[in-house]
This record gives C-alpha cells, sequence and structure tokens, in this order.
C-alpha cells in the first residue's frame, strides 16, 4: 500500500466514523424511546423495532446504560443467534 492509499483508507474511515458520529444521538434517542415505551427490549428487539442493523444498536444501548437511562431488568431472551440477551427497561 503506497502513502497516498494508506492516507485515502484513513481518510475514508474517519468518513465513516463522522456518520456514524453524526447518527448515534438521534438512534440513541430513538432507542430509548423504545425501550420507554415497553415493559422491556432486547438489543434485537429494539433494533428489528426501528429496521436498523443490530450493530449500531448494540452500542447505543450500552450508551443508554452508562448514562443511568435504562438498566439491566435482570431478565433475559434469546437474541437472534440463540443467545441469552439482556433485557433492558428504562430508569424512571
Amino acid at each position: 500500500m503506497t502513502d497516498s492509499t494508506a492516507d485515502r483508507a484513513r481518510d475514508t474511515s474517519r468518513a465513516a466514523a463522522a456518520g456514524i458520529t453524526d447518527g448515534a444521538p438521534m438512534l440513541r434517542a430513538k432507542a430509548l424511546r423504545m425501550v420507554r415505551s415497553s415493559s422491556g427490549m432486547t438489543a434485537d428487539e429494539v433494533a428489528a423495532a426501528l429496521g436498523v442493523s443490530i450493530l449500531s444498536i448494540r452500542p447505543r444501548m450500552t450508551e443508554l446504560a452508562h448514562r443511568g437511562q435504562i438498566r439491566d431488568s435482570g431478565s433475559r431472551r434469546r437474541n437472534v443467534s440463540g443467545k441469552s440477551a439482556i433485557v433492558w427497561i428504562a430508569v424512571i
């Protein structure tokens, strides 16, 4: 890889990261509304309800938990891959 190719790759990575960062607040707010309007949802359920990738929702759920806006309910449900997933609930 030449230096100019490496520079372009970094430029595209930065542009992609900026696009995600710009959309994160809106996606976080939508995820929080979904959880608040439910009796608890997994990240997979939130992603499906919003019609977005689980890969874009999981970090938002973590952010919401770190902000104290949602918490682990203690319940678990199977996700799409068959693994046990946290059922998140809103903190009032």
